[in-house]
């Protein structure tokens, strides 16, 4: 065993609904993933460049870049997905400027495209575009010349940031060995089951749901359905627009880790006549208490949460809520347990420091309680709108300067999400 992440970690029966597109076999993934490589090989990639891109949704096409990463041992730099027209002025950037390469769907170059976009793409070497899954079909694409797998189990395979919520943003460096050893142990944590339908609504933020969720499905889980097309502007139409896909599709698992914890989904569950009994919700957030409706109305077979993932690319722990949830004594501040077999967690000095497999101890943002019960979590420490305080642009400056090594960024203070964001160039 090679302990890469490569196009055979994939089962070979997987299959993978690609929204209005159609289904896709293994085979012709294999297809679009040459096809990807073939797109970074003329652009000049070589092992060891820095490469990203920004994830509208999950989708086949992307699945098959992540691959041609992957095996061309590429370091991948997850960036946040693209913002909405709202959050324009509210650039988002994981601060590993500049790139080698920025992969690019072409419709991201439309004119409400975000500000972290066209950052991305000024600060890269170079810029490669990709057609979007709506423009594109098998016959266009053809099958590629095969071409060589570099990647090794040492080398990089994944790099991200801590949020820095409570100081200094901390660097991530994830090897394909440590990723494949890790995500191998995480389907189990999960409950991920071969015979799953799995509906992909995560974005990479981070790498955690990349970790967590993401390769764990698709290593263990045959059915898989990708890009499910949100544009209306009602919330609960989203939401009731999910819903119906989760009931005509058979889905057994649902994968959204980012901001799913609004209560339009519960809602929509709740105001049907069976709901999902047979489906299971993976966040990456944590449980709000009203998921006990639903999931005790037989509505929602389980909503699992998997804590502590930014920094350590997998769950420390696993609270869930199911039909057997003491009700009078649910929390959803506790964590529960640490899971089992990967990490050795401690608490110190009011933070979770977890000692991984290949030697390093890193320190999640989020503050925890230690009791006799488990662990509880005290608080993220977020920053203060800038609109409650009095800043000082200097102090911001020389607070940042500390371990900020680019010559040229710009601070920025996200209101609506309560961060601050550093947006670097050189």
């Amino acid at each position: 065993m090679t302990r890469t992440i490569t196009r055979d970690w994939i089962r070979d029966d997987a299959v993978f609904y690609a929204g209005m597109n159609g289904k896709y076999n293994k085979e012709q993934l294999n297809n679009m993933i040459d096809y990807c490589k073939g797109k970074l090989i003329d652009a000049g990639a070589e092992p060891g460049m820095k490469i990203g891109s920004v994830v509208i949704s999950i989708d086949i096409l992307y699945t098959a870049l992540l691959f041609a990463i992957f095996e061309l041992d590429l370091r991948l730099v997850v960036l946040h997905r693209i913002t909405s027209e709202k959050e324009k002025s509210l650039p988002k950037s994981m601060a590993h400027m500049p790139l080698d390469l920025f992969v690019c769907y072409d419709t991201l170059f439309r004119s409400e495209v975000s500000y972290s976009v066209q950052h991305f793409v000024e600060n890269s070497k170079k810029v490669i575009q990709l057609n979007s899954t709506g423009d594109w079909n098998m016959d266009k694409i053809g099958k590629a010349d095969p071409t060589p797998t570099y990647a090794k189990p040492d080398d990089t395979l994944l790099l991200c940031s801590s949020s820095g919520t409570t100081g200094t943003p901390k660097p991530i460096i994830h090897t394909h060995g440590y990723l494949h050893d890790l995500c191998s142990y995480n389907w189990k944590e999960m409950e991920l089951e071969p015979d799953d339908t799995v509906l992909h609504l995560s974005s990479l933020n981070h790498g955690a749901s990349l970790s967590v969720f993401y390769l764990p499905a698709l290593k263990v889980c045959k059915n898989h359905f990708f890009n499910i097309q949100m544009i209306m502007e009602d919330t609960s139409r989203q939401y009731d627009y999910i819903f119906e896909s989760c009931k005509k599709n058979g889905i057994t698992k649902l994968l959204s880790p980012n901001n799913f914890v609004t209560e339009e989904i519960i809602d929509a569950i709740g105001r049907s006549d069976e709901g999902l009994p047979n489906t299971t919700i993976i966040i990456l957030s944590f449980i709000n208490p009203k998921w006990l409706s639903v999931v005790k109305a037989g509505k929602l077979k389980k909503i699992i949460s998997a804590f502590g993932c930014t920094e350590t690319g997998g769950p420390l722990f696993v609270p869930f809520i199911d039909k057997d949830t003491d009700v009078a004594t649910f929390n959803p501040k506790f964590l529960g347990k640490r899971t089992e077999g990967f990490y050795d967690t401690k608490q110190i000095d009011g933070s979770l420091a977890v000692d991984l497999n290949d030697g390093r101890r890193v320190f999640t943002d989020d503050k925890v309680k230690e009791t006799p019960e488990g662990f509880y979590f005290v608080s993220k420490n977020k920053l203060k709108k800038i609109s409650d305080v009095e800043i000082n642009p200097l102090d911001i400056v020389e607070s940042v300067d500390k371990y900020c090594s680019r010559s040229k960024f710009e601070v920025v203070i996200d209101e609506i999400h309560n961060e601050l964001y550093l947006v670097t160039g050189d």
